[in-house]
């Protein structure tokens, strides 16, 4: 039986797209079985025009397809969706799945058989399983009694089967698919320029912060894989594609200082010349593991520090402080690190005063980039109010949305804007932020203000 994984692209035509990572885990999963054959069509790299995207999905002939991803792609899993619907009609199993599906499957349960609810492989699997066991029937009574699934009854009557938990044991998963995937193609650059590949050594994140859809996604557990799996995934991507430039994109790499120090050590153990990447929270950075880290082959660490005025961080819920954040800078930039500082503009309570706190903020404790001292790199990026964090829920009594179309939820265009406020003023003032924080020539910061006009552009457009 054949199962086709199809990526949908970005509304957000300028971002980069990284490896889709879970589906490189779902396509793992599925062709351990016997009888399975696996193909993923990234639609989020190729960006297919219709017909192109058409042929691929009829060259392979699917029993099976699976489709979905964030916020920022739903439209693009709503256009696949129909497309196939059109194509196909019902002669193949259509599954919805990812981020958005997952806190809107309403979303989709028109157009889908079924949408996967949450952590997505046991519950995939399972289904691609009794489809296969049952010839191909899409009754829904023989579906029923599998957890995690949405889908439309008898009558339109829309039904959920239960929560299946997490997956306890991340080490019973295969390793990626990585070989599906045009590996060469993407952009995955880290912020020096190296060419480099995403990696997850751990799965969820304990902070609740208020602009945040993990809290109701992960509900705050935190699992890791084994250092034994973690390492047997870098040490293939070294081998087979000569990575040596590794992205880590878990919520927090450094929460569990044991783990991550053990994780260092095992680098010089094993003789690795790496040099990596992470992100995690202000409060978890610690003098002796960052330094272990540097001496590791860190080179970069990103803070998620939102904003530089301690109201704003109370009215978010980030559990940290200006004082707390301006230690990390220090102790990171003290251990040899270069530092990524992640900050928001726009934020539920936000002033052009408090906007300009935090720019003073990233100008003072985490200098631009230069020659002589390799430190200092700030993004700043628009609050926007996703689909299950309580900033969605609570947007309007802080201020107005004023773009409900999804394409537009990147980060790079004024989705929210704070009463008193305007959405020109907040471009100003991320232009400005981004010019005095950083020191051009940078790849990324060139990118952003080549398309700062139409971005304006665009945004007066949809607001006029």
């Amino acid at each position: 039986m054949k199962v086709l994984l199809v990526e949908p692209k970005y509304g957000y035509k300028e971002a980069l797209p990284l490896i889709p990572i879970g589906k490189g885990y779902l396509a793992a999963v599925i062709r351990r079985e016997q009888g399975f054959e696996v193909k993923i069509i990234d639609n989020a790299l190729h960006a297919y025009d219709e017909k192109t995207l058409i042929k691929l999905i009829e060259e392979f002939g699917p029993d099976i397809i699976g489709t979905g991803g964030m916020t920022l792609q739903i439209n693009d899993t709503i256009k696949i969706a129909g497309l196939i619907r059109k194509l196909y009609r019902s002669d193949v199993l259509l599954v919805g799945g990812g981020v958005h599906l997952t806190i809107i499957p309403d979303d989709g349960i028109d157009l889908f058989d079924f949408i996967v609810l949450g952590e997505g492989e046991d519950t995939f699997l399972e289904l691609c399983k009794r489809y296969k066991e049952t010839g191909g029937d899409k009754d829904k009574r023989f579906y029923k009694d599998i957890p995690g699934l949405c889908f439309k009854y008898q009558d339109g009557e829309i039904v959920k089967t239960g929560y299946r938990g997490f997956i306890s044991d991340l080490d019973k998963l295969p390793l990626p698919a990585y070989d599906l995937l045009e590996v060469e193609k993407y952009n995955d650059f880290l912020i020096t320029g190296e060419r480099a590949i995403s990696i997850m050594t751990g799965r969820g994140c304990p902070f609740d912060c208020e602009f945040c859809a993990s809290p109701y996604l992960t509900q705050r557990k935190v699992r890791y894989f084994s250092l034994g799996y973690t390492f047997r995934l870098i040490e293939y991507l070294i081998e087979r594609y000569g990575f040596k430039n590794f992205r880590i994109m878990d919520d927090t790499f450094a929460l569990n200082k044991k783990r991550v120090i053990e994780f260092c050590n095992q680098i010089r153990k094993r003789a690795l010349k790496l040099n990596m990447t992470c992100l995690t929270h202000v409060n978890t950075a610690n003098p002796e593991m960052l330094k272990k880290m540097k001496e590791a082959g860190f080179s970069i660490v990103a803070f998620g520090i939102e904003s530089g005025n301690n109201e704003i961080l109370k009215l978010v819920n980030k559990g940290i402080t200006q004082e707390m954040a301006i230690k990390a800078i220090k102790d990171a930039i003290k251990a040899g690190l270069s530092v990524e500082g992640l900050f928001m503009i726009g934020n539920i309570g936000e002033t052009k005063e408090t906007i300009e706190d935090t720019i003073c903020f990233a100008k003072k404790y985490n200098p631009p980039y230069n020659s002589f001292r390799r430190t200092g790199y700030n993004w700043f990026q628009f609050a926007t109010p996703f689909p299950g964090s309580r900033f969605f829920i609570k947007a309007k009594d802080y201020g107005e949305v004023i773009s409900f179309n999804y394409d537009d939820y990147s980060h790079q265009i004024p989705i929210f804007v704070p009463r008193g406020l305007n959405a020109e003023t907040m471009i100003t003032l991320r232009e400005k932020a981004l010019e005095e924080t950083n020191m051009p020539p940078n790849w990324f910061f060139r990118r952003i203000f080549s398309t700062a006009d139409r971005l304006k552009r665009i945004l007066l457009q949809r607001t006029l």
